[in-house]
């Protein structure tokens, strides 16, 4: 009896903190789904015996936040809904040029039935976002099914058939598909019998989804990106913007050009001194090739590449003098220590020179961060380096050594004078991270149930 009487105090406890909860949350800024964006969606519902489509629609709202996103589905769907709703955030924010991080994001699903999964709503869904951003209205009787990918692709779906015919029973005229699913072949069964014998017959038909739906009365049209399926859903483009060719100012090519002019001597001296202690063997001819070719990149402008090649020379040609070194070695082990040592002080001195820059603030956050992933890729190498094979424990050694030293050369391509709060990059960078982990999360979703 008091066990019970606890119980209900609890439930009571629970139930008026939840409501003042709520209430906070409310006068702090409720969000109006009544001015939110509905979308009609098709599904499959998936019996013992039978598949059938369904009709449901969704909810979408944008409102000033932080970047969350909220999902309700009543009752409790497939956690692939989630991450469908996760990527049309994601998607919709990037084409519209939208800080997603400023933004909370609320999608309200009711589900006929707990077994229906939510990737195939991923592509409509995010059509409403863009939508809701826009102040937008979805068309009526237009219907969607496709996943949504990262680089605004639609990707294909199963059970269109049953989706079709959902789609016809409500009114729905236009149904968008995939791109490349208009046909597809499905098993059909014919039973013959006759006295003492069953005859099964099973044979491949191939069903025209175009041809389905003028049976029903509903236009079937493919899509093969997002902006297309904007433009059918809501009758509005979105601006996009294409660049043909290679993206480098004229600033950043003035600031190679020294680089690459440093490189070029100093691969030149470099090969100078290591054809003095090695024969002449194939890697030190390529490695010549590789020299020459970068010079005829670096006569013609093209900066970049010539420095590019001027690593790749000069790691050939550390990898062949450290080699000869060992080999000359009396104490092989004690210099294959003092070249480990080598490399470390060469990292570690690359990374000072990287916080010794940041001091400051960060002026150009996409050249540190190429300092940075190269110094960080230097010291990976040299940690997982296997001093149980000494050939190539020193290769790895002068590759490590060189793409260190490569974290410098960044640093002197620096050109803005705009500097960046390092704390506002640490916070973007982890709201990144946890958008990539949540997109891995869904692929590995699709790839589980699409029995790849």
């Amino acid at each position: 009896m008091n066990f019970s009487n606890n119980c209900c105090c609890i439930m009571r406890s629970i139930f008026l903190f939840s409501l003042l909860f709520c209430l906070l949350v409310m006068q702090a800024g409720a969000v109006s789904l009544e001015d939110g964006v509905s979308i009609p969606l098709v599904a499959d519902y998936i019996s013992s015996d039978s598949e059938r489509g369904v009709f449901l629609s969704a909810l979408v709202a944008v409102e000033n936040g932080s970047g969350h996103v909220f999902v309700d589905t009543s009752p409790y769907t497939q956690v692939d809904l989630q991450g469908s709703a996760r990527l049309a955030a994601m998607v919709a924010s990037d084409i519209t040029c939208l800080d997603q991080t400023q933004y909370d994001f609320y999608y309200v699903i009711a589900v006929p039935s707990p077994i229906i999964g939510g990737p195939s709503a991923g592509a409509a869904i995010t059509v409403a976002t863009v939508a809701a951003i826009n102040n937008w209205s979805i068309k009526d009787g237009v219907v969607m099914t496709g996943t949504i990918s990262p680089d605004n692709s639609i990707g294909p779906v199963g059970g269109i058939q049953a989706k079709l015919a959902a789609a016809a029973e409500n009114g729905i005229t236009l149904f968008l598909i995939p791109e490349g699913q208009r046909k597809f072949t499905v098993s059909k069964k014919n039973e013959k019998s006759g006295p003492g014998f069953v005859f099964i017959e099973e044979k491949t038909v191939v069903v025209d989804l175009v041809e389905e739906g003028k049976k029903l009365g509903v236009e079937v049209q493919e899509v093969a990106d997002i902006y297309d399926a904007i433009y059918l859903l809501t009758g509005h483009t979105v601006d996009v913007e294409y660049i043909d060719g290679e993206v480098i100012s004229g600033d950043y090519v003035k600031l190679l050009e020294p680089l690459a002019a440093s490189l070029k001597v100093e691969a030149l001296n470099m090969y100078n001194e290591t054809e003095e202690i090695v024969a002449k063997d194939d890697m030190l001819n390529n490695a010549d090739d590789t020299i020459k070719h970068a010079d005829e990149m670096y006569d013609d402008g093209n900066y970049y590449a010539a420095t590019s090649l001027y690593f790749n020379a000069m790691v050939a040609l550390r990898d062949l003098s450290w080699h000869k070194e060992y080999d000359q070695a009396d104490n092989k082990t004690a210099f294959a220590i003092e070249l480990h040592n080598m490399v470390a002080r060469q990292i570690n001195t690359s990374e000072k020179d990287i916080e010794r820059y940041k001091e400051l603030g960060v002026r150009d956050p996409e050249t540190i961060g190429a300092a940075e992933s190269r110094v960080t890729r230097a010291r990976q190498l040299l940690y997982h380096a296997d001093a149980s094979n000494p050939i190539e424990y020193i290769s790895t050694l002068a590759f490590s050594n060189e793409r260190a030293r490569t974290a410098q050369w960044w640093l002197t391509l620096t050109s803005s004078d705009v500097v960046v709060p390092e704390e506002e990059l640490r916070n973007r960078a982890a709201w990144y991270l946890a958008q990539a982990q949540s997109v891995t999360t869904y692929a590995y979703t699709l790839i589980s149930e699409s029995n790849f």
